[in-house]
């Protein structure tokens, strides 16, 4: 099978999850618009924010999703490795551009209706301040690139699953929030006097680009994510082989 099916082929097992997940977006801004649009009084205005915060946490769903049937039916159809990899980059591509674009034009509807900040302009609210041009393209940009992050995310989380044997996967099911959650604060607050959850903090908003103000010190920490994690996943796919449980 060349890249053409096998990307066709990803793009259709997205392309219902994307529907239904856009149909319960624009509902629930329904729910959440009409009574103000209807009955408003006393000038009160309802308020949302963070829908692109959805977005990524679906895509990073659909990146969960996005490895084993697919692995098991391009195996079964001798597919290459690569091919299964790249058909997954591009698709991914095609679906977080879409999504991205589809988002920046809701920031501009939604605000029409509701006292509405998607999420760059809430992290970078000082660099947008009535430069709505520069929020919708810088914005569409930092969608695309965080977007893709989350996505391959979860391919990579995919696929480090699927390789793993069922104790492993306890093991680190358990171990890793446990590790997270209380072994790492604890042994900050009794051993660094807090310096871990310090550097973290920096590190966090440096990568963010809320410590430079600029959303491309955020894409460019994407860029480099996105790497290493699409690497990982590549890495991982390329050695497993079909499970029949």
């Amino acid at each position: 099978m060349r890249l053409e099916p096998a990307l066709r082929y990803q793009l259709s097992s997205m392309k219902w999850p994307v529907i239904i997940f856009y149909i319960v977006i624009y509902t629930l801004i329904i729910l959440i618009a009409a009574p103000q649009i209807l009955w408003m009084r006393d000038g009160a205005v309802g308020s949302i924010g963070g829908m692109d915060l959805t977005t990524m946490i679906f895509l990073f769903v659909v990146g969960l999703n996005s490895f084993k049937s697919a692995f098991h039916m391009f195996s079964a159809n001798g597919i290459s490795r690569k091919t299964m990899f790249v058909s997954l980059v591009v698709a991914s591509g095609i679906l977080c551009a879409g999504m991205a674009l589809i988002d920046s034009i809701n920031d501009i509807v939604f605000n029409q209706f509701l006292e509405y900040q998607n999420l760059t302009e809430r992290l970078f609210v000082a660099r947008y301040s009535g430069a709505d041009f520069m929020l919708f393209g810088e914005g569409f940009l930092w969608k695309f690139f965080t977007y893709s992050v989350s996505l391959i995310f979860g391919y990579f989380i995919s696929t480090a699953y699927y390789r793993m044997n069922k104790p492993l996967k306890l093991i680190v099911s358990v171990g890793v929030p446990a590790f997270l959650l209380i072994i790492l604060p604890l042994a900050d607050t009794m051993l660094f006097s807090g310096e871990i959850s310090k550097a973290i903090g920096t590190f966090i908003s440096f990568c963010l680009g809320l410590s430079t103000g600029s959303p491309y010190v955020a894409i460019a920490s994407d860029v480099v994510f996105y790497a290493i994690f699409a690497t990982l996943g590549f890495l991982l796919m390329r050695r497993a082989t079909v499970k029949l449980s």
